[in-house]
C-alpha cells in the first residue's frame, strides 16, 4: 500500500502500554533451573506425567517475552523423579519442542517487535539421572560432574551485571552452587547472582502459618530449601521468595475459558503456552511470577519481595492481590505477542500491518482514552475540539483536546434527546433528533420519519433551529462549504444551508439519485450518505447496504459532475461501511468485517474494526484497529482530524446497537 502512510504501532522494545525496559537500560540477565520435562514421560503427576507440565506453559510465556531478557542458560530436568533415570536427553527434547517453535515464530517477533535472540538453547540438568538431593554435610568442592552448575559459575565470573537465577522447582542445584562457592571462598560469584524462587514457601497455599515451607517445591529437597533460606537470612545470598503469587495471582486472576486461550494457538509458541497445562478453565503457568516480578512493571516487582528469603503472610497476600489485578493485562500482552508471532498475510483483500490486540483496558501507546463516556465523535473545523454525544437520545458535549475541559452544548434548553452532533464549516453545530420521546418505545424517535435535522449556533445563546427535514441514520456534511446530503428511502437528497437574517434554512434542495440508479450488483440496495470528498467536494461517498441475513455494505461514490456511481470497496459480499475521508481525499476510514467475514451467526456490523480504504479504485484496505479480535468488542464511528494526524473513535460491546459507545479514544496516526 504505497499510497497509504504506514500506521506503525510502535514496533520497538517498548511496544504497548507498559514500557518494560528503556533503551538506555540493559536487559536483565536470566538463568533458569526448571524441573520441566517431556510431558509424554509417564509418571505420578495428576496429568499422568513425570513432572508437572505447568513449567511448559511458563517457558512458552518466557519465550514470548524473550526480547526483554538476556538469556544466559536454561536448565531442564532439574528433578528427583525416578522415571528420569533412563529417560531420554531432556535438553534434546527441549531444543526440539521449544526450539523449533521459537525459531518458527521469532521471524515475526523480530519483524514487528524486535530484540529477540535468533535462537534459545537448553541444557540438561546434571542431577536428572542421579535424582540426588542436597547433602548439608558435603562441601561440594568438586563440581566436575555438575556441568549445569559450573556453566553458570563460569558465566558469573565474566559477567559484569547481576544474573537472575529463576528457580522453578527444587532448589537442589542452586544449593550445591552456593555451598561450593562458600567452601571455595568464591563469594564474588555469589555477589553476581540473585535467586528468585517460585513457591518454596507459603503461609496461605499448601504451607501454613506454622509450616510455610510445607510446599511441593520445598518438600522436593527439604535440606536444599532450608539451606538456601538460611544462607539468605545470614546475608550470604540474595534470595527472593515469591510464594504462591503466580498460582493464586497471575493464574487465578486470568481470563477464563477455551475461547480466550484458543486465540494463542495461531502461533507455534502460543500453542505450547495454551496446551502446556490447561486446567480449571485457564492456563497454569504459575512459575512465570518469577520473570514478571523481575520485569517489575506488571503489578509486582522485586522491590515488593524481601531479598533475605523471608516471605511474610502480609507480603505474600499483598503481592497475590497485585498480580490478580494485573493478570488480565499480563495475559493480553502474551496474547498480543502470540498473535504477532503467528501473523500471516490475510487473504481477504486487506493489508494487516501488525497483529495486535486492542482492548479498552489495554491500549498501545498509539491510542489514548479521551473520555470515559460518549459516542459519535466529530472534530471541529480547526481540529482543536471534539464534539460527541453522551448517549443515544442524550446531550451533546464538546471537549478541548489541549485542556481536556468538557462543556455541554445542549443543556441550555429543553429537548427530547439528540442522536448525533456535527460541525458545519462555519463552526455552528448540526444535530439530529426527534421532537418527542417515548420511554416505552425509545427507538421510535430514531425512525426516518421522526428524526429531524437542527442547526445550533456556536454562541449557544438560543435553542437549535429545525431545518424542516427528516432523515434515515447519518448525514454527510462538507468540510469546505455548507453542503449536506441525507436519505429518505429510496432517495439521496442534497441541499445547502444558508442563513437569512441570521436564521438557518435549506436552499437548492434536490434528489441526487435513487436506489434504483445503483449499478449491479448493488442495485436497489439501501442508501446512507457519509462524506463529501475533499478537496473539491465533487463526489459524495455513500454506503449502499443490503439487509440480508448477515447484512452487507459497500463503499460507493457519486460524481456530481458526471452523475457516475461507482464502487470503491469492490466486495459486495462483505460489510464495508464508509465513514470519514482523509483531508487529501485519497483514502477513507471504513468499518469492516474483513477479518471475520460471515462469522458464526453474527450480524456483520457486530464484527467490525476500523480500516483505511484507498479511493483509487483498487479496493485496497489496511486494518487500523484490533478490538474485534477477542470477540468481545468492536471499534466504530471513526472520524479523522482536519490535518489527518488524529483519529477519534469509540468502542462498544459486540451485541450492542449500532452507534452506542463507551468513551472516545484517540489514535495518533503519526506513531
Amino acid at each position: 500500500m504505497n499510497n497509504i502512510k504506514s500506521i506503525v504501532i510502535n514496533l520497538t522494545l517498548c511496544f504497548g502500554l507498559f514500557p518494560l525496559f528503556s533503551l538506555a537500560q540493559s536487559k536483565p540477565n536470566v538463568w533458569i533451573y526448571t524441573d520441566m520435562s517431556d510431558r509424554n514421560i509417564k509418571g505420578q503427576e495428576k496429568e499422568g506425567s513425570a513432572n508437572d507440565p505447568d513449567d511448559i506453559s511458563a517457558m512458552a510465556g518466557y519465550l514470548l517475552m524473550a526480547n526483554e531478557f538476556e538469556t544466559k542458560g536454561i536448565v531442564v530436568g532439574s528433578t528427583h523423579r525416578k522415571e528420569h533415570k533412563t529417560s531420554p536427553d531432556q535438553a534434546a527434547w527441549a531444543n526440539t519442542f521449544f526450539g523449533d517453535a521459537y525459531r518458527q515464530d521469532v521471524v515475526n517477533l523480530n519483524k514487528f517487535i524486535g530484540g529477540y535472540p535468533a535462537n534459545i538453547t537448553f541444557l540438561q540438568s546434571s542431577i536428572k539421572e542421579s535424582a540426588e538431593r542436597f547433602e548439608t554435610s558435603k562441601n561440594y568442592e568438586d563440581l566436575s560432574t555438575y556441568k549445569s552448575i559450573t556453566d553458570l559459575i563460569k558465566i558469573a565470573k565474566t559477567e559484569k551485571d547481576i544474573i537472575n537465577v529463576l528457580i522453578w522447582g527444587s532448589t537442589t542445584e542452586p544449593a550445591i552452587l552456593v555451598k561450593h562457592c562458600l567452601t571455595t571462598g568464591n563469594q564474588k560469584v555469589l555477589k553476581k547472582l540473585r535467586f528468585i524462587a517460585h513457591w518454596t514457601s507459603s503461609y496461605w497455599h499448601q504451607g501454613s502459618m506454622d509450616k510455610p515451607e510445607n510446599v511441593a517445591n520445598c518438600r522436593e529437597d527439604a535440606a536444599a530449601c532450608a539451606y538456601m533460606k538460611d544462607m539468605a537470612k545470614k546475608g550470604k545470598i540474595d534470595y527472593y521468595e515469591c510464594g504462591a503469587i503466580g498460582q493464586h495471582g497471575i493464574v487465578s486472576g486470568s481470563q477464563k475459558g477455551e475461547a480466550y486461550f484458543n486465540q494463542f494457538k495461531t502461533s507455534a509458541v502460543g500453542k505450547i503456552f495454551a496446551e502446556g497445562k490447561f486446567a480449571h478453565n485457564s492456563v497454569d503457568h504459575s512459575d512465570a511470577a518469577s520473570y514478571w516480578a523481575l520485569l517489575g512493571n506488571w503489578g509486582v516487582s522485586l522491590n515488593d519481595i524481601k531479598s533475605n528469603g523471608i516471605n511474610t503472610p502480609e507480603i505474600e497476600k499483598a503481592n497475590e492481590e497485585k498480580f490478580t489485578t494485573w493478570s488480565h493485562k499480563i495475559h493480553n500482552e502474551l496474547l498480543r505477542r502470540s498473535k504477532i508471532a503467528g501473523y500471516v498475510t490475510n487473504p481477504d483483500g486487506y493489508t494487516q500491518k501488525v497483529g495486535v490486540i486492542h482492548h479498552p483496558d489495554f491500549l498501545p501507546n498509539t491510542i489514548t482514552r479521551l473520555t470515559d463516556f460518549g459516542e459519535r465523535a466529530a472534530f471541529s473545523p480547526d481540529g482543536r475540539k471534539v464534539a460527541f454525544m453522551n448517549k443515544t437520545f442524550g446531550d451533546a458535549y464538546e471537549i478541548d483536546l489541549q485542556t481536556k475541559q468538557i462543556k455541554p452544548l445542549t443543556q441550555h434548553f429543553y429537548h427530547y434527546g439528540f442522536q448525533r452532533v456535527h460541525y458545519l464549516s462555519n463552526g455552528d453545530y448540526l444535530l439530529t433528533g426527534a421532537d418527542f420521546f417515548e420511554k416505552d418505545n425509545p427507538w421510535k424517535a430514531r425512525k426516518p420519519e421522526n428524526c429531524q435535522v437542527w442547526i445550533l449556533k456556536k454562541d449557544l445563546k438560543s435553542p437549535p433551529t429545525p431545518l424542516g427535514i427528516t432523515l434515515k441514520e447519518g448525514i454527510a456534511i462538507s468540510r469546505n462549504s455548507l453542503k449536506i446530503a441525507w436519505v429518505q428511502d429510496p432517495n439521496m437528497y442534497y441541499a445547502e444551508v444558508v442563513y437569512e437574517d441570521g436564521k438557518p434554512k435549506l436552499a437548492n434542495k434536490r434528489v441526487l439519485f435513487s436506489q434504483k440508479d445503483l449499478p449491479e450488483p448493488v442495485k436497489d440496495w439501501k442508501l446512507e450518505p457519509q462524506d463529501f470528498r475533499p478537496t473539491l467536494d465533487n463526489e459524495l461517498i455513500f454506503n449502499a447496504h443490503f439487509e440480508s441475513i448477515i447484512y452487507e455494505a459497500e463503499v460507493m461514490g457519486f460524481n456530481f459532475e458526471t452523475g457516475e456511481i461507482k464502487s470503491y470497496s469492490k466486495r459486495p459480499d462483505r460489510y464495508d461501511e464508509p465513514e470519514t475521508i482523509f483531508p487529501d481525499g485519497k483514502s477513507i476510514l471504513v468499518e469492516s468485517n474483513r477479518h471475520r467475514p460471515k462469522y458464526k451467526n453474527y450480524k456483520s456490523w457486530n464484527l467490525i474494526d476500523l480500516y483505511r480504504l484507498l479511493l483509487d479504485g483498487s479496493g485496497k484496505m489496511e486494518r487500523l484497529t484490533y478490538f474485534n479480535d477477542n470477540e468481545n468488542f468492536k471499534a466504530s464511528n471513526p472520524v479523522v482530524s482536519p490535518d489527518g494526524k488524529l483519529l477519534a473513535f469509540q468502542y462498544a460491546q459486540l451485541d450492542e446497537i449500532t452507534g452506542i459507545g463507551h468513551g472516545i479514544l484517540i489514535m495518533d496516526l503519526n506513531k
